[in-house]
């Protein structure tokens, strides 16, 4: 079988977007189980107490661009979503 031509819509399957199911269970099940640790109150407490651990999870799940400037007292962080073109590894 040759699949359908070029330039045909798509006619069944999951619409783009859809979360797996497995997906959306496991995500469920880890916001549960956040919610019975005590949710933010944990992460802080964690931050103190594995604060490897919390970094790691930082890094995992904040954007690849930051720029953070200081000046007195004062911060300012500036977070920007790379665009895809900016994503992909140089030749």
């Amino acid at each position: 079988m040759a699949g359908r031509p070029k330039g045909t819509p798509k006619t069944g399957g999951r619409k783009k977007g859809t979360p797996n199911q497995t997906t959306k269970t496991l995500r469920e099940a880890i916001e549960a189980s956040f919610d019975k640790v005590g949710g933010a109150e944990y992460l802080a407490k964690m931050a103190i107490e594995q604060p490897s651990a919390y970094m790691t999870l930082l890094g995992k799940i904040l954007p690849a661009h930051m720029n953070l400037s200081t000046t007195d007292n004062n911060f300012k962080l500036v977070i920007e979503r790379a665009s895809a073109r900016d994503q992909t590894k140089p030749d």
